[in-house]
Order: structure tokens, then C-alpha cells, then sequence
């Protein structure tokens, strides 16, 4: 695969419920863009679908630890790096939760 880029977000699914075997769900960009073209971008999208178990792994894992070193920060010398973390940790968890189907 060449350095194609993949479609930009947000990704939306359209569609009846994934529960449900009998039915079809579709990944689109905005503007209703399909993400599942049959293109070097397409390729890109394959990929990127493929990393997300070890990307949301991974996420799991970075969350997880940045809480942990929150907690090392002094926030009256640090008040800057407390909030740079704690804004962080929120957005981790928010990509985590739409990951999870959560939100």
C-alpha cells in the first residue's frame, strides 16, 4: 500500500442494528461519503479498521496510566501539566467510550 490517507472524520454508521444478523450497517464520512471505496484510500480505511482492537488497546492502556501519573503531579507547581493531563484523560475516555458503542 502506498502512504494513502485514510477518509477524514467523523465516521458515522448508518443502518439497523448490529444485534441483528440479518441486517446491513454502512460506515460513512461526513457529507455521506462511503469509506469502503475501492481505492488507495479505501485501503487506507481497511487498515485503519483493522488496527482498532490494538488501537483501542492501546488507548486502554495509555488512559489507564495517565490517571496513575496524574496523581504524581503537585498541582501547585504543576497547575499546567494537571490540567494538560486531565483534559487529555477526558477525551481518552470519551474516544473510548464511542469505541465501546457507550455514547
Amino acid at each position: 500500500m502506498t502512504n494513502a490517507k485514510h477518509t477524514p472524520g467523523p465516521w458515522v454508521i448508518s443502518g439497523s442494528s448490529i444485534w441483528n444478523p440479518d441486517t446491513h450497517r454502512a460506515i460513512y464520512a461526513s457529507g455521506g461519503k462511503a469509506i469502503n471505496q475501492r481505492d488507495e484510500e479505501g485501503q487506507a480505511n481497511a487498515a485503519l479498521i483493522a488496527a482498532a482492537p490494538d488501537l483501542l488497546a492501546a488507548l486502554e492502556a495509555l488512559e489507564a496510566r495517565a490517571v496513575e501519573m496524574r496523581k504524581l503531579i503537585n498541582p501547585k507547581t504543576w497547575s499546567d501539566l494537571e490540567n494538560m493531563a486531565t483534559v487529555e484523560i477526558i477525551n481518552a475516555r470519551a474516544a473510548l467510550a464511542l469505541a465501546k458503542g457507550e455514547e
